[in-house]
């Protein structure tokens, strides 16, 4: 065995009993421990990277600790804009911002979670403000980086790696045009990655944009970085598991991915392929929403092609990545994907219950509302039906009518002389008379 090879296993060794001890100092008392992601000094309104590694047994992710900076008899609570992220299993980190009130030297910062103080680790403050640098290659738009990325347009999220960045920082953008804008940083920013929506009127062509700091006063810029602005509509792409079949004639809903412009309205088409012939249909999507559409009625039992396109400003996106799947013969039933006991009486809101395999009970009481979510085949919920069954007695209630219906969601009243038990439920809809029993009972007290 040589001595490379030998040195390869010592140090892989070295690697894992230090991880194991860390694993257990951790887990042996249960105590959240604090760690930073850099030794580098750091300044007032700097944005830095703390995590807190927690006992698998004592970890909540709903966790919100507090951070302290202290100096001397100075102690000072951090600002923590973006909240929490979940880096791995039991350990959180987050973008913690440098408070006023510091002097240039030694200080330390502690977490409390609870009524648990963290050990504190300690960091080097100066009083000068670096200058920004963007270090990336890309700049991403996309949630999921891609290499290389697409052309932004207005209304991406721009995201990109460096040093020194702050939350307080500005994105000076200069378009194609020489139309210059001034936006601020999104406040997940931290000290090395920072992100800004890219403008509405931008311009196609290249741009240019640079990061400006304001804490010190100078407005000390970054390098200069590349932007490629193309402003054409993208198509709306189907998401895994997206299409729920159901039968010619019926109602199909389309789960997609948002796009920019974000929160806005759009025109789509939705093609649905057959024996190679191609039938579209022009809809709207609505903001947050799925797709809502009717299969048409000639359309044959068996294998099809579902895509989508944008329409915007008069421009039209290519075609999505198409979603092949089977028409059945015979009409779906509606699908109830979870239900949601409301109590007029009680402030708030319950939380919705899943239906799956487990047999699931909800109690409430006479009067009381059930939401119901999911998948129905049909253009409007006033169409649907929830039956009651208890014994010998049967009940069948239509939704409420609402001012603003939504199509995978409406809620069903229970009578206030509903008699106290346990219903089981069915779900059906007048439109096609296709009924399901759903595995959930409604447990009625008084």
């Amino acid at each position: 065995m040589n001595f490379k090879l030998l040195k390869s296993i010592f140090l892989s060794l070295i690697l894992l009993l230090s991880e194991l001890t860390v694993t257990a100092q951790t887990a042996e008392d249960g105590r959240p421990r604090l760690s930073q992601s850099t030794n580098a000094p750091v300044s007032s309104g700097a944005s830095i990277e703390l995590k807190i590694v927690y006992s698998k047994e004592g970890f909540d992710p709903s966790s919100r600790p507090t951070f302290f900076f202290l100096q001397g008899k100075n102690r000072v609570q951090a600002a923590v804009p973006g909240g929490a992220g979940i880096l791995e299993t039991a350990t959180q980190q987050f973008n913690v911002t440098v408070p006023d009130g510091l002097v240039a030297g030694t200080c330390q910062v502690i977490a409390q979670v609870g009524d648990f103080v963290t050990e504190p680790v300690s960091l080097e403050v100066t009083v000068s403000v670096p200058a920004p640098i963007v270090t990336s290659q890309y700049v991403q738009v996309t949630s999921v980086p891609q290499y290389p990325p697409r052309a932004a347009q207005a209304g991406d999220i721009a995201s990109v790696e460096g040093i020194n960045f702050s939350p307080s920082d500005e994105v000076e953008i200069v378009d194609a045009r020489g139309s210059v804008f001034r936006v601020p940083t999104s406040s997940s920013s931290s000290s090395a990655s920072s992100g800004f929506k890219v403008p509405d009127d931008i311009a196609d062509g290249e741009a240019t944009f640079e990061v400006v700091e304001q804490r010190s006063g100078a407005q000390l810029r970054s390098n200069k970085v590349k932007l490629q602005i193309l402003n054409v509509p993208l198509p709306t792409e189907i998401l895994p598991d997206g299409v729920r079949p159901v039968a010619p004639g019926q109602w199909l809903d389309i789960g997609v991915e948002d796009n920019p412009p974000y929160g806005e309205p759009k025109q789509v088409d939705v093609a649905f392929v057959q024996n190679g012939e191609t039938t579209v249909i022009p809809t709207q999507l609505a903001p947050n929403d799925e797709l809502h559409v009717q299969v048409p009625t000639f359309m044959m039992p068996g294998d099809t092609i579902v895509k989508t396109r944008t329409h915007r400003d008069g421009r039209t996106s290519e075609w999505s990545q198409p979603v092949r799947f089977t028409l059945p013969a015979a009409p779906a039933a509606p699908f109830v994907e979870s239900v949601q006991p409301i109590r007029p009486k009680q402030p708030g809101s319950e939380p919705f219950v899943h239906l799956g395999d487990k047999q699931e009970i909800i109690s409430v009481q006479p009067g009381d509302r059930v939401g119901l979510s999911g998948h129905f085949g049909i253009e409007s919920t006033a169409s649907l039906r929830l039956t009651l069954v208890k014994g010998w007695t049967i009940l069948t209630l239509t939704p409420r009518a609402t001012d603003q219906p939504h199509r995978a969601f409406c809620e069903i009243e229970l009578p206030r002389n509903l008699k106290a038990g346990d219903w089981q439920v069915y779900v059906s809809e007048v439109i096609n008379s296709t009924s399901a029993q759903l595995n959930l009972k409604i447990r009625v007290t008084r």
